[in-house]
């Protein structure tokens, strides 16, 4: 403990390191989302959400001395990581898959105010338990979030659900050296916890699966089922939207003159989508 202790509050963030950190974060991302056989898992999940990314911030934040360095410095990493992702991908995706950044801008300039909130954490009292909170609370609903994307395909996401939890855990005994504020820390974690459960298994809900195609390929879709919405964006990447349970197929057609047909499973009360390919 006493070593992640100084990991999390006792380093000297420089600006080389923050550099340094950006660029490697940024590359290693770019290259593990290509890797064909690990797509859709645990080692792909840092280029397609926020978990890995909240914990840098946080380490970041955390080892600087002053406010408006931490803004600083957490802007520019993000300003770095982000963009190097997706020119990675460019000689793999090409330049469309720059429009997935438009997201990920709009999280680096949340850095700006949300550093410097998350900057009172260094303070480690009771308002320093509720600013953590909302990070560790965010961490424990995409814990819930990919529990149930690996509930339908185990094992994927597994170790992603068990980072989440294992971090936001962490973070709070870390950070949080004082019992009162380890509580108040725990207790709201718990209560986003109960409500990420709720609205993922309980409440029923529209939910969302995302798949790819052959990118070097343009695709269009026939069904005649209105349990799914379709969306085909770059004429690869596939969004199906699904508000209630059944079964169906989709048919995808290539300019090629391919065709790939997909049985979609909308089941249970959290409505988890499931598509397979038809053999």
């Amino acid at each position: 403990m006493t070593k992640l202790r100084n990991l999390f509050g006792n380093i000297n963030m420089t600006w080389l390191k923050v550099i340094i950190f950006s660029v490697i974060t940024g590359v290693y991302t770019g290259l593990i989302n290509q890797v064909p056989f690990l797509t859709d898992t645990s080692f792909t999940d840092i280029a397609v959400s926020l978990e890995f990314w909240i914990v840098f911030a946080i380490f970041i934040i955390v080892n600087c001395k002053k406010w408006w360095d931490a803004v600083l410095k957490c802007f520019v990493f993000f300003l770095i990581s982000q963009p190097l992702v997706y020119l990675v991908e460019v000689p793999f995706l090409g330049w469309g898959v720059f429009t997935y950044y438009t997201y990920w801008f709009y999280v680096t300039l949340l850095t700006i105010p949300g550093s410097f909130i998350a900057f009172w954490v260094t303070r480690k009292n009771i308002l320093s338990s509720v600013i953590l909170s909302v990070a560790t609370g965010m961490l424990v609903y995409l814990g819930i979030d990919y529990l149930n994307k690996s509930i339908y395909d185990f094992p994927h996401h597994i170790l992603t659900v068990i980072f989440c939890f294992v971090a936001a855990i962490m973070l709070i005994l870390i950070l949080l050296p004082k019992l009162n504020t380890r509580l108040i820390s725990f207790g709201i974690t718990a209560v986003a916890l109960l409500a990420a459960i709720f609205f993922t298994f309980i409440s029923p809900a529209t939910t969302t699966y995302y798949f790819e195609l052959d990118n070097k390929t343009s695709w269009s879709c026939q069904t005649d089922e209105n349990l799914v919405d379709v969306q085909i964006s770059e004429g690869y990447m596939v969004t199906l939207s699904a508000s209630h349970n059944g079964e169906t197929q989709i048919e995808f057609k290539g300019d090629d003159g391919r065709t790939v047909k997909y049985d979609v499973d909308v089941n249970g009360s959290s409505h988890i989508i499931s598509a397979k390919e038809s053999k």
